[in-house]
């Protein structure tokens, strides 16, 4: 076997890969075309973005908060995930890597779990201590009248309300606070995972202890 035979047969391994490390071992075609338009596997689809997620410089470049994200071993093989995804309650939702374990960077079958998409953005905006104009959650400041307002995103889709305007920041954000508990209560409701409802409380009763 020459050396040039090796060479070309590891280019078209490394081409077929999955963002050059997923083996898409599916034993039934994952994407395909129906009277001209593009119908992905919906399993092949949420693999396909994981890797993306963790894989592609491209995304990676636009997302940097994923950089060091990973997949484990097992599920670099897609009918390993496959089988997990099948057992879940999937549809419509969101495949999550770090509510199970805060700040988690693997995604993995015992640290991932499916939660709605209005759950998965709440979680995300609440574990911001600081908003972009360096304040705390939920407020902003009224530089004529140099009161704090507080606003939240809450129900299902989840809208923007306004709270009242405070003297301070911290009553501005502590009001923000109990609305988010409320929120996440109200979310609790929309899930069917146990273990995604029990954070939930948790994340509630957290939010409830004001500062």
């Amino acid at each position: 076997m020459s050396m040039e035979f090796v060479r070309k047969t590891a280019n078209s391994v490394r081409k077929s890969l999955v963002q050059k490390v997923g083996i898409n071992d599916a034993d039934y075609v994952t994407v395909y075309k129906v009277e001209g338009r593009e119908v992905t596997c919906p399993f092949y689809r949420k693999w396909r973005n994981m890797l993306k997620r963790c894989y592609s410089r491209v995304y990676l470049d636009k997302r940097p908060t994923y950089e060091g994200c990973s997949v484990c071993t097992k599920w670099l093989k897609f009918s390993n995930f496959r089988k997990w995804m099948i057992t879940q309650d999937w549809q419509g939702k969101d495949l999550d890597k770090d509510l199970l374990i805060k700040g988690n960077k693997v995604y993995s079958p015992s640290r991932c779990v499916f939660i709605n998409s209005s759950t998965n953005k709440a979680i995300a905006e609440s574990r911001m201590s600081k908003n972009k104009r360096g304040l705390l959650a939920g407020v902003t400041l009224n530089k004529n009248s140099g009161k704090y307002s507080s606003r939240v995103r809450k129900g299902i889709p989840s809208k923007n309300h306004y709270l009242g305007s405070y003297p301070t920041e911290k009553e501005a954000h502590n009001i923000w606070r109990l609305e988010k508990a409320i929120h996440f209560k109200n979310l609790a409701n929309s899930e069917t995972d146990i273990i995604v409802i029990t954070i939930l409380h948790e994340l509630a009763n957290n939010l409830e202890e004001l500062l």
